[in-house]
């Protein structure tokens, strides 16, 4: 799957920055994995605001948005989200 059917270049431009790599360089993460992982790190905000019960509904509102490329956050949410440090 393609999310938003991203071109060649968005594509490249993932790679290059936000997609996760392993020690040795190889990327280890694909854009849906990406946005999952944006996803599920903003929905976790429903914990903290007492709410656990709609953490589901807006990961995959969040989810389908990214996916659709309808939205798409600034470049440390993209980096950061799931990450130690972006937590």
């Amino acid at each position: 799957m393609n999310p938003g059917h991203l071109t060649p270049q968005a594509l490249r431009v993932l790679e290059a920055r936000y997609l996760r790599r392993e020690k040795d360089g190889n990327i280890a993460e694909t854009p849906e994995a990406l946005f999952f992982r944006v996803a599920q790190t903003v929905a976790r905000a429903e914990e903290t605001l007492g709410n656990p019960t709609q953490q589901g509904h807006w990961q995959e509102t969040f989810q389908q948005l990214l996916t659709s490329l309808d939205f798409l956050p600034n470049s440390p949410a993209l980096f950061n989200a799931g990450n130690p440090a972006g937590n």
